[in-house]
């Protein structure tokens, strides 16, 4: 394994249909959502907690750790694979930008693909009623929480996987890591996939490779029992249709845009 990248998109823009074109390539091997982060997380919480680290020198200590922890990623990684690039999919590695540049002692190569709010909101909506024989978690008709659409989104948008992932952008793109970030608006990914990927693997600095973008085969595997929202991709990559006023209606959809002014501007969403 020559390298590892890193996918950290939003929930529900795209990033498994990437992962599952990405991995046409038959020199990468892309993850599904992936606990490499947990992995090292946890690591970090050790460490940062016990005493037999803290009582030692605290830069040979920093030193060792940062030497774990790429050990342990680079590990991790060729144990998936002998191919030579893995990218591994979690929405926390987008907090974790400057973790990678000390690990790597360079920027990671990190994408994020985000989406128009109102659309990503949308498609946990409708995931949520085409489960009407799962029990949610977060309704409560005791508390009366998350038992109204609005309740639901107002729930989603400070919760996991959707509310932390803004914040994570948020605070990303307020340190100034950004620019060093291969943003790609899922919108466009399904309208111009060929020029999209061109780009990326120019970002990636590795070799292109020509994708199907009318046949993309499910690659990435995992048993969505253990999610709220499913992981199949569609087979063709054409544009999107938007499904938000639909689906939320114009009241809530505006709500949505005045709440998160900063990410409509920031990628250039029409209001």
């Amino acid at each position: 394994m020559k390298k590892v990248f890193y996918n950290a998109s939003l929930p529900r823009s795209g990033s498994t249909l990437l992962q599952n074109v990405l991995a046409q390539n038959p020199n990468i091997y892309a993850t599904p959502t992936s606990g490499l982060y947990e992995l090292i997380n946890t690591s970090r919480e050790v460490f940062s907690a016990r005493l037999e680290f803290a009582s030692q020198d605290i830069d040979l200590m920093d030193k060792a750790f940062s030497k774990y922890c790429k050990g342990a990623i680079d590990g991790f990684c060729s144990g998936l694979s002998e191919k030579d690039y893995v990218i591994d999919k979690s929405f926390n590695w987008g907090s974790n930008f400057t973790l990678l540049e000390t690990i790597y002692n360079e920027k990671p190569k990190m994408i994020i693909m985000v989406r128009d709010l109102r659309e990503i909101f949308a498609s946990m909506e409708k995931a949520f009623r085409n489960s009407p024989f799962k029990v949610h978690a977060a309704i409560n008709w005791q508390t009366l929480q998350s038992t109204t659409l609005q309740k639901r989104v107002e729930s989603w948008s400070t919760s996991m996987p959707l509310g932390s992932s803004l914040d994570k952008l948020k605070d990303l793109i307020n340190c100034k890591n950004d620019k060093d970030i291969f943003f790609i608006k899922y919108e466009d990914f399904c309208a111009y996939p060929n020029p999209i990927m061109t780009s990326l693997y120019k970002y990636l600095d590795i070799e292109y490779y020509q994708h199907d973008f009318n046949k993309v085969e499910q690659l990435t595997n995992q048993n969505d029992s253990y999610y709220f929202f499913s992981h199949k991709i569609r087979e063709q990559i054409k544009p999107l249709q938007s499904k938000a006023i639909e689906t939320l209606g114009s009241g809530l959809c505006d709500t949505i845009s005045e709440e998160y002014n900063w990410y409509f501007k920031y990628f250039n969403y029409a209001l």
